[in-house]
């Protein structure tokens, strides 16, 4: 996978996206109204190759259709 993002890092066995989240803090002085802008950075990893869970989910339904026949 080619991104070409400077928010976005790739190395082949995980991606890492940093995304900027901004807003305003409003608070009430006796001046009058004050704002402050706020700005909060999240980073999201995920990996490219997950594990295998087929096994597990076979395994799951299995059990739940010896279950149903009872």
């Amino acid at each position: 996978v080619i991104v070409d993002s400077p928010y976005v890092r790739c190395d082949g066995k995980e991606m890492e996206t940093r995304f900027h989240y901004r807003k305003n803090h409003f608070f009430h002085t006796a001046d009058g109204l004050k704002v402050t802008p706020k700005e909060h950075e999240y980073v999201f990893k995920t990996q490219l190759k997950p594990k295998r869970t087929g096994q597990f989910i076979k395994l799951f339904v299995t059990k739940v259709k010896k279950t149903q026949d009872l």
